[in-house]
């Protein structure tokens, strides 16, 4: 969870009076020029956090698609992420930029917030996890939160008990930079009579609320404890926190964080990040070391879809037309490329899909947060028979690359990546090899047809 907030207004009665469909998701449509209520409480809200300058994203909310929808019962105990589920490209999951609740009644069944991502859930690898929040619905009361992470509203035994009976409504919000499918747009229903607002003049007063209280959970989380909360449906919280919530809750604190401080110490946290800076020193000396784990490669499969690489090859190739394919840009081992700035509609979009591949990336590694991906150069890089067909034994001279291989392997015959050590590997359309570009690795002739792959190079520095 990033931050609690709260709001003056009664939306409440508004929402009953009007006949809207529960559990049913729209989008906002944000070109119009007035709102209704709904509409308005929508746009100010997204409009906020859109524009606070500690977020991640930012810009024009006109710019974002804002997803929302009004439950007025839980579904209790369903931990999930939220994705576009029904996305047309299968191979990369799209989740929103920001994802916003709003409370508008007391309850006592909470939303439980983890930072268990799609990863960590489909390999139970919990053993690193180290804190769970907990927010009770107080009216008018909001949170914004990362729902790539694991997240849903529980029950917690005798402490929700009394609430069994009691309707529990909130908005929750989805904010996209691409656009959802199969959603429709919201279209009001408020007649001419009733109260219409201009999209610049300001409903909606968010104020922040610094106000949590941790419970210390020394040496109490385990890896049997997240998994009965995400695959079991038990109350393990309650049982081991019962006092303590229910101490909170009678002192009107609903913004809870559970902290093992046991896991993931400061020191090892520090001693971890002096592990990295020196194998990253290691693997760029003549004295490599064994247990270097940036001597390991991974492949992702998948990363890019058909579709996808099609694409890229057909606007390289438009770019190479007009400007021409590069020969000598890279002295030593000059290979026939475009850099992949020129390609201005590929290059941004890879600049937004390469933030789950750096992710993923920092995942396999093990690297920890306060490090962050320092590209050096990006190109697409064309194998052909009648030109180039391979590339000799070299060196990347970055910390890490990537290959990914944009034609299908009908395309060409024979190619492929080795390394020094022995292996070679063969990668299939949309596949992603990660390597140290440290380490001795070329490219075998192809014998017929042609060949591209979209090559990265970058180091692991501080942020």
């Amino acid at each position: 969870m990033e931050n609690y907030y709260e709001f003056d207004l009664e939306l409440l009665e508004y929402l009953k009076s009007e006949q809207y469909h529960f559990n049913k998701g729209y989008l906002l449509n944000t070109q119009l020029e007035t709102f209704d209520t709904l509409e308005k409480y929508i746009f100010d809200t997204a409009s906020f956090h859109l524009s606070r300058p500690s977020q991640d994203i930012s810009g024009n909310v006109e710019e974002y698609f804002v997803e929302f929808w009004i439950k007025e019962t839980p579904n209790l105990n369903n931990l999930h992420v939220d994705c576009d589920e029904h996305c047309q490209n299968n191979d990369i999951t799209l989740y929103p930029s920001i994802s916003v609740i709003s409370y508008f009644n007391n309850h006592l069944y909470p939303t439980l917030f983890t930072d268990v991502d799609h990863e960590d859930y489909m390999y139970k690898s919990f053993e690193r996890e180290n804190n769970l929040k907990l927010v009770f619905p107080r009216k008018n009361t909001q949170i914004s939160f990362d729902s790539s992470k694991y997240h849903g509203e529980i029950k917690l035994n005798d402490i929700s008990d009394s609430d069994d009976t009691q309707e529990r409504i909130i908005i929750a919000m989805n904010i996209w930079k691409n656009k959802p499918s199969n959603i429709d747009f919201y279209k009001s229903n408020t007649d001419k009579t009733n109260r219409k607002y201009n999209k610049h003049e300001q409903l909606l007063n968010l104020v922040k609320i610094n106000e949590k209280y941790t419970i210390d959970a020394d040496k109490q989380f385990s890896e049997t404890l997240f998994d009965e909360l995400l695959f079991k449906e038990t109350h393990s919280l309650s049982l081991l926190f019962k006092e303590q919530i229910q101490h909170c809750l009678m002192n009107d604190m609903y913004n809870i964080v559970i902290q093992d401080s046991s896991i993931h110490m400061n020191n090892e946290s520090f001693l971890q990040a002096v592990c990295i800076m020196d194998e990253l020193k290691n693997i760029a000396s003549d004295d490599i070391k064994v247990n270097n784990r940036f001597l390991q490669r991974f492949i992702y499969e998948k990363f890019f879809s058909t579709e996808t690489c099609e694409w890229i090859i057909f606007e390289a190739n438009e770019t190479g037309h007009t400007n021409g394919w590069n020969l000598f840009r890279h002295q030593h081992y000059p290979t026939i490329d475009i850099p992949l700035q020129i390609i201005n509609p590929v290059f941004k979009f890879c600049a937004f899909a390469f933030l789950n591949l750096f992710k993923q990336t920092f995942k396999s590694y093990c690297i920890p947060e306060k490090y962050t991906p320092n590209i050096k150069d990006m190109f697409i890089i064309k194998y052909d028979v009648t030109t180039q067909k391979s590339l000799n034994t070299h060196k990347d001279g970055t910390h890490l690359s990537f290959n990914i291989m944009l034609s299908d392997i009908h395309d060409y015959e024979s190619g492929g990546t080795y390394f020094d050590d022995g292996l070679s590997y063969y990668l299939n359309r949309g596949d992603v090899l990660v390597h140290s570009g440290y380490i001795n690795h070329g490219s075998y002739n192809i014998t017929k047809g042609v060949r591209y792959i979209l090559v990265v190079f970058f180091d692991i520095i501080e942020r």
